[in-house]
């Protein structure tokens, strides 16, 4: 399994490996070897080990509201991450979304406005201005294995803050975990120029984040 780089949502395949290790004695590995998710789950860890994320089958759902009319509904693709387990633990990770693979997949426009129209709103640099910045991040910084949660630090736009995966759903069968992530756009400067028509739109972005190990 080749190296993989990482971007901000791992923080869900964190909490999925962190409370679904094995109950089997810890098995001794080299320091920074890469394992498979199988033995990730089933075996600790007594040195870090990592495992990569299968992007192919990974995906970040969104939406976004405009206030008092409807919401938004897309996707966009998670381009790689991995996971750091050690003593049976997680000790790390991350995850990277690519951001010019934006598609939505609702039908609520006006009679002027198309799929393509708003794609090209949140790739233009009153939102996510793709062509500098065409790449979102989150890192893991704290997992909460009892309150089912990932905290890490999300990079959108150069803008760094902390937030927080929740309602973090785990399979050890399928090897996936998915889990919500809400934040402020207005926190990374995602907003239109013109104060009217940024009044229109909802500050809160829903993310819905499935992650898979590639097994």
């Amino acid at each position: 399994m080749k190296r993989v780089s990482i971007l901000a949502t791992a923080m869900v395949t964190g909490m999925f490996l962190a409370s679904c290790g094995g109950g089997e004695a810890p098995k001794t590995v080299e320091p920074e070897a890469e394992m498979s998710a199988e033995d990730l789950l089933d075996e600790g860890t007594s040195a870090p080990a990592e495992a990569a994320v299968d992007a192919a089958n990974s995906s970040v759902e969104w939406n976004g509201t405009m206030v008092g009319m409807y919401t938004h509904t897309g996707t966009v693709n998670i381009s790689e991450g991995v996971v750091s387990m050690e003593n049976d633990v997680l000790s790390g990770g991350s995850f990277t979304v690519d951001l010019s693979t934006i598609a939505p997949t609702d039908d609520n426009f006006s009679e002027d406005g198309t799929k393509e129209k708003l794609v090209g709103h949140l790739s233009s640099p009153d939102f996510f201005d793709i062509a500098t910045y065409p790449t979102a991040q989150f890192v893991i910084t704290n997992v909460d294995i009892e309150g089912a949660t990932i905290t890490g630090d999300l990079t959108i736009k150069g803008v760094t803050n902390s937030e927080t995966l929740t309602d973090v759903v785990l399979s050890k069968e399928t090897a996936t975990a998915t889990g919500k992530l809400v934040f402020n756009r207005q926190t990374y400067g995602l907003s239109y120029q013109m104060t009217m028509k940024d009044m229109v739109i909802g500050d809160d972005v829903e993310l819905n984040v499935t992650i898979k190990l590639a097994m």
